[in-house]
């Protein structure tokens, strides 16, 4: 039965390839076209196709049916009033299985693509407001990982790596490392939004997500650390010295650092 039914869509696709505003179908090839349309495109970077005939002219309001001449690829998409691609653009030939590929533009951009296997998404990329998502799925519907763009840079990423989710918010300057694929972190650095004179930020967690030590780094080279119960210390490079503090900001310890000695 689903080989019939390949059987007639393809013997329905040649059929109006051949003949023009059948069906209200336009017939539509490359070699119509001022450039080469080979459909690649980089989503995030919203860029529209922007397809003309060889004189310049923009494509009349319609349905096409569009065929690459090169790889067998076929296609059928709406054009509006504006000679923009708009609505779904349903594969015929030449791409995977019909069912599995989905994609929709609206005015002359993609703006969402959906790949599934056996049933499962397994790649899902989509603008909503200003940001443009993409998404990686596994085949037991596990996300793999994610980015987000914003006006083609990239602002976001979450992946896996065998120690767990390491997150990157370009936005709010945080990176993040996960156990696991917990929502527990480990370990978490800060580089924008800091105060003044402070360049980054790194703090440490236990295995339950508890706060055992933060790590801040001065412009001025100075980096000072400070344990859960409060207390605190200093390193100077400058001096070279290590200045250790109560929590109530009592100096309790200064001690050189002496570098090992090497010996050739």
């Amino acid at each position: 039965m689903k080989k019939n039914a390949s059987h007639l869509i393809l013997v329905l696709t040649l059929f109006l390839l051949t003949t023009t505003n059948t069906f209200g179908q336009i017939a539509l090839k490359n070699s119509d076209l001022k450039d080469y349309w080979n459909m690649e495109w980089d989503m995030e970077k919203l860029k529209p196709q922007n397809l003309r005939y060889k004189d310049g002219t923009l494509l009349k309001k319609g349905n096409y049916i569009f065929d690459s001449e090169r790889g067998g690829l076929i296609v059928s998409f709406y054009v509006n009033d504006s000679g923009q691609i708009d609505g779904a653009l349903v594969a015929i030939k030449g791409l995977p299985p019909l069912s599995d590929l989905q994609l929709n533009y609206r005015n002359d951009t993609l703006v969402k693509y959906e790949r599934k296997k056996e049933g499962v998404v397994v790649q899902y990329e989509y603008l909503e407001g200003d940001t443009f998502y993409k998404k990686e799925y596994d085949e037991q519907e596990k996300l793999l990982c994610e980015r987000r763009y914003r006006n083609g840079e990239s602002i976001y990423s979450k992946g896996l790596n065998p120690s767990g989710w390491i997150v990157d918010d370009e936005v709010k300057g945080i990176r993040e490392w996960y156990s696991g694929e917990s929502n527990i972190v480990f370990q978490r650095e800060t580089y924008k939004n800091l105060q003044e004179g402070i360049t980054q930020k790194t703090e440490e967690f236990d295995e339950k997500g508890n706060p055992e030590r933060t790590k801040i780094y001065y412009k001025d080279s100075r980096e000072k650390t400070i344990s859960s119960n409060g207390h605190y210390e200093i390193y100077n490079p400058k001096d070279g010295f290590i200045y250790k503090y109560s929590n109530k900001g009592k100096l309790l310890k200064k001690t050189k650092l002496v570098s090992p000695m090497i010996i050739e």
